[in-house]
């Protein structure tokens, strides 16, 4: 009987033991979404992420949040002071918080992609491009985007 009892005492232990780490481990927060991105590569800032000698090749870029999609966190607009791209996500794989600010790492590939005009007036606009900018988008045209397959968030987000 001290035998069963002391087994059943056991197992009450190893499940609390397992409910435990399981809280804690769902409680923390993760420092990144999608694939984490490989940050012993070269790393590029955006403006050298644009050239066309990167285009539909993996790449590793560090930026900081201008903006963030406000419904569902679907896509964000990355800057290094200088220029900024329109990142969106792999296959909606993933989506980052919306009050995401700070720095960001992402790897992924940069394509030029076919929009309306409508659309590149809406991406030049997210990217705080000029009045001048904006106007300037006639017609269905090709602009460079960003689709991440990861992100690392920088700082306390």
């Amino acid at each position: 009987m001290a035998y069963l009892a002391g087994s059943r005492l056991l197992g009450v232990g190893i499940a609390v033991c397992c409910v435990a780490v399981l809280l804690v481990a769902g409680c923390s927060k993760r420092d990144f979404v999608g694939v984490r991105p490989n940050t012993d590569a070269e790393m590029l800032t955006v403006s050298q992420a644009k050239q066309d000698q990167f285009l539909n090749k993996l790449v590793v870029v560090k930026g900081d949040v201008l903006s963030v999609c406000q419904d569902e966190g679907c896509w964000m607009v990355v800057t290094d002071g200088r220029t900024a791209m329109r990142v969106t996500f792999e296959a909606g794989g993933f989506t980052v918080p919306i009050n995401l600010v700070g720095g960001v790492i992402m790897e992924g590939t940069l394509k030029s992609a076919f929009v309306t005009e409508q659309e590149g007036k809406a991406i030049v606009k997210s990217t705080l491009g000029t009045d001048a900018e904006v106007d300037s988008i006639t017609g269905n045209r090709r602009i460079p985007m960003f689709t991440a397959t990861g992100v690392i968030f920088l700082g306390d987000n």
